[in-house]
């Protein structure tokens, strides 16, 4: 045998989409018992208008959803540039959601 078969992982990917009902539940059904949750985190909880407008989650949602899901990790990306300067905010954002 040139391979081994044995447990694998369960990954999620979630991005472009606004906090809605619906989306909140196919996310959750999608990311449930993820190993590990890929989840955009476009915008800060304070700028929770402009993340509706353009269709993205708040870093705050996306920590949310990964607990709903009960994700084990939890990965945020595609940042606003705004926060250029300041991602550790979405990082802390998302991390105490994520925690409960």
């Amino acid at each position: 045998n040139f391979f081994t078969i044995s447990p694998g992982q369960k990954i999620a990917y979630v991005t472009d989409c606004r906090f809605t009902k619906e989306n909140i539940e196919k996310i959750i059904a999608l990311a449930r018992e993820a190993d590990l949750f890929f989840c955009e985190a476009g915008f800060l909880e304070k700028d929770w208008e402009r993340a509706e407008e353009r269709a993205h989650l708040t870093a705050r949602q996306a920590g949310e959803l990964g607990r709903l899901a009960n994700a084990r990790k939890l990965q945020i990306f595609h940042f606003s540039p705004k926060y250029e300067k300041e991602p550790e905010a979405l990082f802390q954002e998302a991390e105490e959601a994520f925690q409960g």
